[in-house]
């Protein structure tokens, strides 16, 4: 505590300047405390000498609460002031604390200070919002008997992280045939990028003169007949809470082409493998089968890469409806398992009917051959398929089949009623000043 008679040395001669030079020897003056030692204000008389400004204390502060544990080592705070990091609070030492509480708070260039919503832990980990700023930390000692407080330092302005650098140059996969795909890899980097960003360009066939294709900012890219006779470069720019790299540059293509793509697969093989697939067979061609698996299974020996679609529509009261969709990619020659799904229209009329005529169309597109197409019919009854044409390129006028008037028995009309039965499943400011006035 300051008692009278107590001196304080304020300034050296050589910094007496400003405030203190506007007040005459011998002036009274009064002390705002902002030390939490207990005391909350001072009187006393200002004295120049050749070496210094002395106040000696004629009125002493006021004690403040007798029961507030008294700081023994101020707090301290640590940690790399850089987006990302965390700060962590040292709460100093006071006597007869039992426990601490904290707030932290963001300092501006101006000195001003607001408190960071809901950051009362004794560790804060900085993010973007803090970029720019000083953070500083109020802890608060709790003893049996009242509270005292005190300010940590401040930390440096807080930065972002270093923006990400390349380690391994993005690469490009794909064919280089107008038509054809190209990919992308990111490259590796560090710093640990959040988001990247793609620039296809053009070159020419010697590498030189790229210019960026406008739109192809997505990882992969379409060739189109613009590209023929030229190479193709991609850059990738990373980015992450620090900002943007500078771009990273792939390795070129070859020369993009638009010669067309050899292949081995003849045309009698594609339409001998869809021959073979154009109806349903077993256990599985059954109505009830069909609709109990809500669709038709089967292996297709694809006789090389390609896609394969199926598609069953029924035509009722004259109106098409598409019965049931499929489709699947080989990646070679060899056999593919195919599901041919219901669509909701084909489950309401598999459950009405217990015939329905189905007309089936399949195709395969092979790499180097025009799509081939075959189509053929069946009928789906309440129990085996009965093949309704072995024509694979007749057209399917189908009908339901409607028996001869007063032929319905009493079993045939269970058998109708019984198929459709079934139910589908179902901020306070304070000042910059009090986080460093005594550090």
């Amino acid at each position: 505590m300051l008692n009278p008679g107590d001196t304080l040395t304020l300034l050296s001669a050589a910094a007496i300047t400003g405030t203190f030079a506007n007040y005459a020897n011998g002036a009274s003056v009064n002390i705002a405390n902002d030390c939490d030692d207990g005391i909350e204000d001072a009187a006393g008389t200002l004295s120049y000498s050749a070496s210094a400004v002395t106040l000696t204390i004629t009125e002493p502060g006021d004690a403040g609460d007798p029961g507030s544990p008294p700081e023994l080592t101020p707090p301290s705070l640590s940690g790399t002031a850089i987006v990302g990091q965390t700060l962590q609070v040292d709460p100093g030492t006071w006597q007869g604390a039992t426990s601490f509480e904290y707030s932290w708070w963001a300092c501006d260039d101006s000195g001003n200070c607001a408190e960071i919503p809901n950051a009362t832990a004794s560790s804060f980990q900085l993010t973007s919002a803090q970029l720019g700023d000083q953070i500083g930390a109020i802890v608060t000692a709790v003893g049996p008997d009242g509270t005292n407080y005190d300010y940590t330092n401040l930390s440096d302005v807080v930065t972002g992280p270093p923006v990400p650098t390349v380690s391994t140059a993005p690469t490009i996969s794909g064919s280089t045939i107008v038509g054809d795909v190209l990919s992308a890899t990111t490259g590796t980097w560090a710093n640990s990028p959040t988001s990247y960003a793609y620039q296809w360009k053009r070159c020419s066939s010697s590498g030189t003169g790229c210019v960026a294709v406008g739109g192809a900012g997505s990882q992969t890219y379409a060739l189109a007949s613009a590209d023929s006779g030229s190479t193709i470069e991609v850059q990738v720019i990373a980015t992450n809470l620090g900002g943007k790299s500078s771009p990273a540059t792939s390795g070129r293509t070859a020369l993009v082409t638009t010669a067309t793509r050899s292949s081995s697969i003849s045309a009698a093989a594609v339409t001998a493998a869809l021959r073979g697939v154009l109806k349903p067979v077993g256990k599985s061609a059954s109505l009830a089968a069909v609709l109990s698996h809500h669709g038709y299974t089967f292996i297709f020996h694809a006789p090389g890469t390609g896609k394969l679609v199926v598609t069953w529509t029924s035509a009722v009261k004259h109106k098409t409806v598409a019965v049931a969709k499929g489709r699947a990619t080989a990646s070679g020659a060899h056999s593919i398992k195919v599901f041919v799904r219901l669509t909701a229209a084909g489950i309401a009329d598999l459950k009405k009917y217990s015939r329905l005529r189905i007309k089936s169309v399949i195709s395969f597109r092979a790499s180097g051959l025009a799509q081939i197409v075959k189509s053929s019919s069946f009928t789906l009854s309440g129990r085996r398929l009965k093949h309704a044409s072995s024509r694979s390129s007749a057209p399917a006028h189908s009908s339901h089949s409607q028996p001869p008037a007063g032929s319905l028995t009493l079993r045939l009309m269970k058998t109708l009623f019984g198929s459709n039965r079934r139910v589908a499943r179902g901020r306070t400011q304070i000042v910059r000043s009090a986080f460093t006035r005594a550090h």
